[in-house]
C-alpha cells in the first residue's frame, strides 16, 4: 500500500520523466490494478476547462433568471462595438482617400469624427428626454439608462483614442527619433498632458454611471437629460480641429464655426446650470436664488464639480479665440498698407 507521501512522489516523477510512459501511481488495495497518473499541466488545465464551463453556464442561467442584466449586457456590447469599430473604419477609409496624410493626420480626424457622432447621438437623445419629461423629478424615459450604457464604453475607447492621437503626434513633431514604441514613458507623457480631460472621462466612467444606473432611485431623468445636450458643442469643436488639420484654420469657414463654438459651448455648458435649476424651481414654485437652499448638499456639490471645468475650458477657448483674431490683424494691417 502506498502511504500519501509516496504516491505524491509517484505523480512527480511519472511527469518528469521524459520519453517513457507514466508508471502507474494512483493508490490502490493489494491485488487490484492502479490506473495511470496524469500530469500535473494536465490536471491543471482540466481544472480550468471545468471552473470555465461553470461560469459559462452560470451566467447563462444568471442572464434568464434576471432579463434586465442580459438587457444591460447587450446594449454595453453594442456600445464597445460601435464606437471602436467606427474609429477602426474610418481610419482605413481616410488612410485610402487621403494617401499624403500622416499617421497622426488620420487619428485625429477620425477621432474628432467619432467623437461628433457621439455627441450628436447624445445631444438628441437628451434634447428628446427634456422634451417628454414634464415632471422634472419623477417622470421616466427609456432611454436614459440605455444610452447611459451604450455611452460609456465610448469614454473607454475615447481615453485610447486620444492617447494613439499623441503618441503618433510626438512620433510627427520629432520626426520618428524619439517614442518609436509604446512605453510607460509614452503613457506617463500622455497622461501629463492631457491629466483633466483624462479624469473627466473616469468619472463620468466610474462615478457617474453608477450613480445614473444603480444609486439615484429612478429620479431626475430631466437632469441627466440636461448633461447630455452639453454635448451639443462638440461637433463644433471638432470641426474646428479637422479644419486646422486640412490647412483651413484662415478660411472664413474656420471662424464662423470659431464663434459657434463660443455661442454652443457658453449656452450648453455654461448656461445650462442656471436652466436645471430653474426648471427646479418652476416645479416647486420657488425662486431661482432660492433653489439651491433645497437641494441635498451633494446635489450642489456635483453640479458644482462639473461646472468648474467647463468654465475653466470655456476660458481656455476665449483666450484663444482672442490670440487667433489678434493674430489675423497684424496678418492683414501690412497688407491693407
Amino acid at each position: 500500500m502506498l502511504n500519501s507521501t509516496d504516491w505524491r512522489y509517484g505523480l512527480l516523477s511519472s511527469s518528469s520523466s521524459e520519453g517513457q510512459n507514466a508508471a502507474p501511481c494512483w493508490p490502490g488495495t493489494e491485488g487490484q490494478s492502479t490506473a495511470p497518473c496524469q500530469s500535473p499541466s494536465h490536471i491543471r488545465h482540466s481544472l480550468i476547462a471545468l471552473n470555465s464551463t461553470v461560469l459559462i453556464f452560470g451566467f447563462i442561467l444568471f442572464c434568464k433568471v434576471c432579463p434586465h442584466i442580459q438587457t444591460m449586457l447587450s446594449i454595453l456590447a453594442c456600445g464597445m462595438v460601435f464606437f471602436p469599430g467606427l474609429f477602426y473604419g474610418l481610419r482605413k477609409v481616410l488612410k485610402s482617400a487621403f494617401t499624403h496624410w500622416s499617421d497622426a493626420d488620420v487619428v485625429v480626424v477620425s477621432e474628432r469624427l467619432v467623437s461628433s457622432v457621439h455627441a450628436s447621438l447624445a445631444t438628441v437623445s437628451g434634447v428628446l428626454v427634456v422634451n417628454t419629461c414634464r415632471d422634472v423629478m419623477n417622470d421616466r424615459h427609456w432611454l436614459v439608462n440605455s444610452f447611459v450604457l451604450f455611452g460609456a464604453p465610448y469614454m473607454a475607447y475615447d481615453l485610447y483614442a486620444m492617447y494613439l492621437s499623441h503618441y503618433h503626434q510626438q512620433r510627427l513633431i520629432n520626426n520618428s527619433t524619439a517614442h518609436q514604441n509604446h512605453s510607460l514613458q509614452t503613457v506617463k507623457a500622455f497622461l501629463s498632458k492631457e491629466r483633466l480631460l483624462v479624469f473627466h472621462h473616469m468619472a463620468l466612467l466610474l462615478v457617474f454611471m453608477p450613480i445614473v444606473l444603480f444609486f439615484r432611485r429612478d429620479l431626475g431623468d430631466f437632469f441627466i437629460a440636461c448633461f447630455w445636450m452639453t454635448e451639443f458643442s462638440t461637433p463644433f469643436v471638432s470641426l474646428g480641429k479637422i479644419l486646422i488639420q486640412l490647412g483651413l484654420e484662415n478660411s472664413k469657414l474656420h471662424w464662423i464655426n470659431g464663434v459657434m463654438v463660443l455661442c454652443s459651448f457658453f449656452t450648453c455648458r455654461i448656461l445650462l446650470f442656471p436652466y436645471m435649476y430653474w426648471m427646479y424651481g418652476q416645479q416647486f414654485d420657488l425662486p431661482l436664488h432660492s433653489v439651491p437652499f433645497h437641494l441635498p448638499l451633494h446635489c450642489n456639490v456635483g453640479n458644482l464639480s462639473i461646472m468648474v471645468p467647463q468654465v475653466y475650458w470655456f476660458i481656455l477657448l476665449v483666450k484663444k479665440a482672442h490670440r487667433l483674431y489678434r493674430r489675423k490683424v497684424k496678418v492683414q494691417g501690412p497688407k491693407q498698407e
